[in-house]
């Protein structure tokens, strides 16, 4: 496997088919896209379906103060919580740190586990 990369991009710019590219071409290469690839969460969150390797982060997505937060129901992330990373830019947050936290609150408690720490811990130890 090859070390992840991350894609950092917040602006519509045809990010899910680029992305679907480069893992295909690359299908041992890890991809996670920062901030759920917002403003297009559900088109990534539909590529995850063919794209075993692709993971997002929660970075910024789903604070209440974030000026990236968009409406989002946030249980279409269950279907794929098992490559759901969280993500804070901390200490670059222009916002309280809780608040990155406090939206996943209402998901289970094992897939809450699985975003705060199994899913990275297992993403990361492909590496070692």
């Amino acid at each position: 496997m090859c070390i992840p990369a991350t894609f950092h991009g917040t602006i519509t710019n045809d990010g899910p088919s680029r992305i679907r590219k480069v893992l295909k071409q690359n299908p041992k290469l890890n991809v996670v896209v920062a901030h759920l690839g917002i403003p297009d969460t559900v088109s990534y969150l539909e590529l995850m379906d063919e794209c075993p390797n692709l993971y997002l982060d929660t970075t910024m997505a789903l604070a209440p103060s974030s000026p990236l937060r968009k409406e989002f129901d946030i249980e279409l992330l269950l279907p794929h919580s098992d490559r759901i990373l969280f993500g804070s830019d901390f200490p670059n947050l222009p916002y309280d740190y809780a608040q990155e936290y406090q939206p996943i609150t209402v998901l289970p408690e094992t897939v809450r586990h699985e975003i705060l720490f199994k899913n990275a811990e297992r993403l990361l130890a492909q590496h070692l």
